[in-house]
């Protein structure tokens, strides 16, 4: 699942996501075509585990493996994560 996400979303094939990747993937993960700038920087910097201003495969991984555990919580009036 993270190599077709992440064949789907590195559109430069640079071997990381930059930020506008990673808010492609966000909204069509979520749905969240409102999502604010001040939102999704903080989803980025909790995904950014090394703060490099890039994710990794390895970042993308964890996220998702926390999105699927439960463990990556929305806010009750968006859906908006909070990581």
């Amino acid at each position: 699942m993270i190599d077709t996400i992440w064949n789907t979303y590195d559109e430069d094939m640079s071997g990381e996501l930059d930020k506008e990747e990673t808010r492609n993937f966000i909204q069509q993960l979520l749905g969240s075509e409102k999502m604010t700038d001040a939102n999704f920087n903080n989803v980025f910097a909790a995904i950014d585990e090394d703060g490099s201003g890039l994710i990794d495969k390895a970042e993308l991984a964890l996220f998702v493996r926390k999105l699927m555990s439960g463990d990556v919580k929305f806010k009750s009036d968006e859906r908006i994560p909070t990581v």
